[in-house]
């Protein structure tokens, strides 16, 4: 339930600021499975080279948010850019 409030709020969010500020770009990203004491229990289910340090995780995020423009707010992106279908 939280998740698709989340999910809505942001949708919400990009629309409402469409409306007065044209250049913003509001998103959701997933930041891949990046190694920290939340993700440890599931680390042994994840495939060789997709367990991220923190900084290399937020260094992706940035770069895909670099590259983003208000045509793609509203919408959902991995930390490769990918489009997450909701």
């Amino acid at each position: 339930m939280s998740k698709a409030a989340l999910n809505m709020g942001m949708k919400n969010l990009s629309i409402e600021w469409s409306r007065s500020l044209k250049d913003v770009c509001v998103v959701v990203m997933q930041p891949g499975t990046v190694n920290t004491q939340l993700s440890a229990p599931f680390q042994g289910n994840v495939a060789e080279g997709q367990l991220f340090s923190p900084a290399y995780s937020a260094e992706c995020l940035l770069e895909v948010l670099n590259r983003m423009t208000a045509l793609q707010s509203g919408s959902f992106v991995d930390w490769a850019g990918e489009s997450i279908p909701w």
